[in-house]
């Protein structure tokens, strides 16, 4: 005995016995079908994008505020954590001039203020890498530099403009800079 066993006509399920599905009704269910598809189809392509913006989007450390001041230039720093132990000190970040300083402070260690500015167009004739040592594994070449007893790290992004320098006092830890500038990202 059959009776209200779902039946198949042409592929399409009906309850009940000896009552086919009509052909208008089958047409109105394929073009819910039709039409569910096209949401769906809508929904996945605006996952995508959504997926795409967050994926070209760099986390970042640094405070929506201070890179909302970069004028001209990108601003760069830390996606996960500051190397090497460091932490920005939220409550001395300023700006002036047009440059953005970011003091890094690490118990113990003397403290490494991060400056960025957008590249002065005379750049090349500042000599700012001319006698550093050089770094590897950075996104712009970088240089580390004994200056008037300072040790200041230089990168120079001319893709965006930027000036990048940290400054520490003498008897900063080359290793740390080095971290430092190797971390580095553009805040986008």
């Amino acid at each position: 005995m059959r009776g209200n066993v779902p039946r198949a006509y042409n592929g399409v399920m009906e309850e009940g016995v000896g009552q086919p599905v009509s052909g208008a009704a089958r047409q109105a269910g394929k073009r819910w079908l039709m039409a569910g598809g096209i949401v769906l189809l809508g929904v996945l392509l605006s996952a995508g994008v959504v997926l795409k913006r967050v994926s070209t989007h760099t986390a970042t450390l640094l405070p929506a505020a201070v890179s909302q001041k970069a004028q001209g230039f990108t601003a760069y720093f830390y996606a996960k954590a500051i190397p090497e132990g460091y932490r920005l000190d939220t409550a001395h970040i300023s700006t002036d001039a047009g440059v953005i300083i970011m003091p890094l402070t690490k118990p113990e260690y003397p403290t490494i203020v991060l400056t960025e500015q957008a590249l002065p167009d005379n750049a090349d004739q500042l000599g700012l890498q001319d006698n550093g040592q050089k770094v590897a594994g950075t996104l712009a070449p970088a240089t580390i530099n004994d200056v008037e007893g300072r040790l200041v790290g230089v990168m120079i992004v001319r893709e965006t403009k930027t000036l990048i320098l940290l400054n520490a006092p003498g008897n900063g830890n080359r290793a740390d800079m080095a971290a430092l500038l190797q971390g580095l990202r553009p805040v986008r």
